[in-house]
C-alpha cells in the first residue's frame, strides 16, 4: 500500500478530533490540485498502513479523515483501514474521492462495497478549478457530500457551517498545509510555508 502521510489532531477536514490519512498515487492530474505532490506514488512510500496508525495516539480521536491521492485506486489498503477504526470504536469516517458515488457502486467488487458500507460520509468527484467554490468540505462545486450513515448529518451539516479552515504541520522536517483553503489560497499557503523552510 502506498501512503503519503498520517497527522493527528485535525480539526480542519471533519468535526470533531480526528486522525487524517493521506493516500499516495492519483492518475487524474486535476488542474489547481491541492495535494499535487500526492499524485506520484513511488516505492518509498509503500508501507503497513496498520502498524503505522498505531504509532499515533487515538485517544481522543473522533473520526479519520481519508484523502489522497485516491484511495479508491487502493480498495484493499482502504477497507483495512475503515475496518480497523470501526474495530477502535471510530464509526465518523469521511473519504474524499476522485469517483462519483455511482461509478463506486458500479464496480460491483466486494472490497469497494464493504468500504462504502463502513465510511460514513463521501466526498466525491473530480475537482474543477473553474467551477464556484464548494461547501467547507469540498473543493469545487461539481463534489457532493454523501451521508452514507445519516446519524452524522447534523454534525456534518453544521461543521460546513463554519469558515473554511487550514492547519499547518511541520513533518520529518518540511510544512504542509492540513485542510481546504480558500478558493485561489492555495498556492499562496503553499509560498508562505516554503519560505519557512
Amino acid at each position: 500500500m502506498r501512503l503519503g502521510f498520517i497527522k493527528n489532531n485535525v480539526q480542519a477536514l471533519g468535526p470533531g478530533n480526528r486522525i487524517a490519512v493521506w493516500f499516495a498515487g492519483c492518475p487524474r492530474r486535476c488542474k489547481g490540485c491541492v495535494s499535487p505532490e500526492l499524485q506520484v506514488s513511488t516505492p518509498m512510500q509503500e508501507c503497513d498502513i496498520i502498524k503505522r496508525i498505531r504509532h499515533e495516539n487515538l485517544c481522543g480521536i473522533t473520526g479519520l479523515t481519508v484523502s489522497g491521492g485516491e484511495p479508491f485506486m487502493q480498495t484493499e489498503a482502504l477497507l483495512l483501514l475503515v475496518e480497523y477504526f470501526k474495530d477502535k470504536g471510530i464509526d465518523d469516517i469521511l473519504v474524499f474521492t476522485g469517483y462519483t458515488l455511482a461509478e463506486l457502486r458500479a464496480r460491483n467488487d466486494a472490497a469497494t462495497t464493504a468500504a462504502l458500507n463502513a465510511i460514513a460520509v463521501l466526498v466525491d468527484g473530480e475537482y474543477e478549478e473553474d467551477s464556484d467554490v464548494g461547501q467547507r468540505l469540498a473543493g469545487s462545486s461539481n463534489q457532493v457530500m454523501h451521508f452514507l450513515n445519516d446519524a452524522y448529518r447534523a454534525e456534518y451539516e453544521e461543521y460546513c457551517k463554519q469558515p473554511r479552515a487550514v492547519q499547518t504541520s511541520l513533518l520529518n522536517g518540511v510544512y504542509y498545509f492540513v485542510g481546504l483553503p480558500p478558493k485561489g489560497k492555495a498556492e499562496q499557503l503553499r509560498n508562505s510555508i516554503r519560505s519557512k523552510r
